[in-house]
């Protein structure tokens, strides 16, 4: 009697450590985490789209400006007037006439290919559209940093996001081109900074590679190799994280070819051409995207 009376306490026992189990299970107890996916990372993804495409609208500004200006040329010569005189054909856009574009033609909305054909009759609507898209940033901030807050992100954090937000839409309220160019990646630096704070390891090295692999080709256009090397090392150590995950999973190949394309950037920063970097870069950008693509679910 005594030993079956034992046995019941025993199975109880075991049905309660079976439930308790059950309760740390994360289906059941994980609404932070899954705060975290459904509210703080599309947002912070959100933002970082509509700082894309305001990083290649404002890039293909001074093409179109010299499209612009190659126009109103033709339309006053002499030839212009004449009847049988062909419409105006814009220029290739050559990697010249670009300095980002590179870097985030993966991932860009607009298609490089096709914005000779869209041309503005007045460059104030490109800035008009780029205002919109600094508009839309604001209010996506109004609606992400309470769920930032909660998550304990550091006040310096936040505060300098807001900061470089601000300084984003005076750069575009003034139609300052570089400025523009220059501040939207001065705000793309804090989304990896979110991504390290929420212990989201490797979209931060992710986001990390991209801005500093534009703040390279930025600094090359001012010819200001001073820092350079030092966004290099960082692009390595960001890397590493990244490589060693892909060689996890088995892509080796993904692995040695970020490796390879990060070594030729930094042998050919060495010769400070910008367009031979900016190609070398937007490879780098090339294969940092198919990682992306392979490791992150977000």
């Amino acid at each position: 009697m005594k030993k079956i009376k034992f046995t019941s306490v025993l199975i109880i026992f075991l049905l309660v450590l079976n439930l308790s189990a059950c309760t740390r299970n994360p289906e059941n107890s994980g609404p932070e985490s899954k705060d975290k996916f459904n509210l703080i990372y599309p947002g912070i993804l959100d933002i970082y789209t509509n700082l894309v495409d305001i990083i290649g609208q404002a890039d293909i500004i001074p093409y179109y400006q010299k499209q612009l200006k190659a126009k109103e040329e033709e339309r006053d010569s002499e030839s212009a007037i004449k009847d049988n005189e062909p419409a105006f054909k814009p220029a290739p856009i050559t990697n010249a006439d670009l300095l980002l574009v590179k870097t985030i033609e993966e991932e860009h909305r607009y298609n490089i290919e096709e914005i000779k054909e869209k041309i503005p009759e007045d460059i104030s609507f490109t800035w008009q559209d780029l205002s919109e898209k600094i508009n839309h940033i604001h209010v996506k901030w109004d609606e992400l940093k309470p769920e930032l807050l909660k998550e304990d992100l550091a006040a310096t954090t936040i505060t300098g996001f807001e900061t470089a937000l601000n300084e984003l839409t005076m750069a575009v309220s003034t139609c300052n081109y570089f400025q523009t160019l220059s501040n939207s990646n001065a705000l793309a630096e804090y989304i990896p900074l979110f991504f390290r704070e929420l212990n989201d390891r490797l979209a931060a090295s992710i986001y990390y590679i991209k801005y500093y692999l534009r703040q390279i080709i930025l600094d090359a256009a001012e010819n200001n190799y001073q820092n350079i090397n030092s966004y290099l090392r960082e692009i390595q150590q960001q890397q590493a994280n990244i490589t060693s995950e892909l060689i996890a999973k088995g892509a080796d190949d993904l692995a040695d070819q970020i490796t390879l394309s990060v070594a030729t950037l930094e042998e050919v920063i060495n010769l400070k051409d910008l367009n031979i970097i900016k190609i070398k870069a937007g490879l780098v950008a090339k294969n940092i995207k198919s990682a992306q693509e392979k490791l992150l679910v977000k």
